[in-house]
């Protein structure tokens, strides 16, 4: 990031004609992923804590059809690591190839000296364009972003599972509500309750905990996302330039699972309170009544994932696209 910044310095100072529209969707793409990594090693012990209490089947039990939940999740996280490897070797690999055909044009056809074997651009205060030193800064400038790169697109996807595993633990909690007022002997329905009682307490808990491990992560991500996405679409429309594709998409299906998985966990907390609308609550012990009470109120207020003040939810999406589409009409008017 620090050479990507170096270069736009450079151009800008020197008035050099080259586009640095692929250098500003960069910079600030790394400095996103940068802080969403530095982020999650951080708040290890808030990501431990939700793992462990996820784990814990003894404090509660399993719930059925865990088993099958967690072959799908397995599932999923497969095919989201396929995901981000083909898209991360693709930008790496195929279309590095295709920027320095390009860059090597470049520079015989306006008498430049840029560093062409690398898949961004860099400045140097030395002269590096030389073997085997440019193949050097090469394979360390790949090796390290491709890894970065992979990190954050795993630490994401780990979000979204997180957020399943607790919409899934309140779909339980539904079932052992309803198990509460079927139960006909007074004394193992006020058992049951508490117990279920203790269940939603627990996942308030885990709630407040990944609200806390997810927000402060997302901040700068949901801020720069409009950014990024606008800075890559103006290079693509202006440059012809496909090597910002995959990094378009990495970003949008970035925001977009983010979002998908806080409006989900929204869903899922807010329909809580109509299960109990569907029992014959009103044939309940008049103790446990004024109890059923105290529990709406505080299932009443859905759980939130939020992004500072922002609230992650799908509404979101477009309004991230708005910012996008304001940040290209911009540049496009700058050029």
């Amino acid at each position: 990031m620090i050479g990507c910044n170096m270069h736009t310095y450079y151009v800008i100072r020197n008035n050099i004609d080259i586009d640095i529209d692929i250098d500003i969707a960069m910079s600030v793409s790394m400095l996103g992923i940068i802080w969403v990594n530095c982020l999650f090693v951080k708040n290890q012990p808030i990501f431990l804590e939700m793992i462990r209490s996820f784990s814990d089947f003894r404090t509660f039990k399993k719930p059925p059809g865990y088993d099958e939940f967690n072959q799908k999740m397995n599932f999923y996280t497969k095919l989201h690591l396929i995901y981000v490897h083909i898209g991360g070797m693709s930008y790496f690999t195929i279309f590095s190839y295709f920027r320095y055909k390009k860059c090597v044009r470049i520079n015989q056809e306006r008498s430049l000296n840029e560093i062409c074997l690398l898949f961004s651009n860099i400045h140097m205060p030395f002269d590096v364009n030389f073997f085997p030193a440019v193949e050097i800064i090469a394979a360390l400038q790949l090796f390290s972003s491709v890894y970065v790169y992979f990190l954050c697109g795993s630490i994401l996807w780990t979000n979204v599972e997180l957020v399943e595993h607790l919409g899934f633990r309140m779909r339980d909690l539904k079932r052992v509500l309803l198990e509460v007022f079927k139960e006909q002997n007074l004394e193992k329905q006020r058992r049951k309750f508490g117990y279920a009682i203790r269940y939603h307490n627990e996942l308030l808990r885990v709630g407040k905990l990944l609200d806390k491990f997810y927000g402060i992560e997302l901040i700068l991500h949901v801020t720069l996302t409009g950014m990024t996405l606008g800075c890559c679409a103006f290079a693509m429309i202006n440059n012809n330039s496909l090597d910002t594709l995959i990094l378009f998409i990495g970003w949008l299906f970035a925001i977009v699972i983010s979002c998908i998985a806080g409006q989900r966990l929204l869903d899922e907390t807010s329909t809580l309170p109509d299960i109990l609308y569907e029992t014959d609550w009103y044939n309940l012990d008049v103790k446990l009544q004024k109890d059923l009470v105290l529990f709406l109120c505080r299932s009443n207020r859905p759980m939130e994932i939020k992004a500072g003040t922002i609230v992650m939810r799908s509404a979101l999406i477009i309004q991230i696209l708005k910012t996008a589409y304001s940040c290209l009409t911009l540049l496009s008017s700058v050029k």
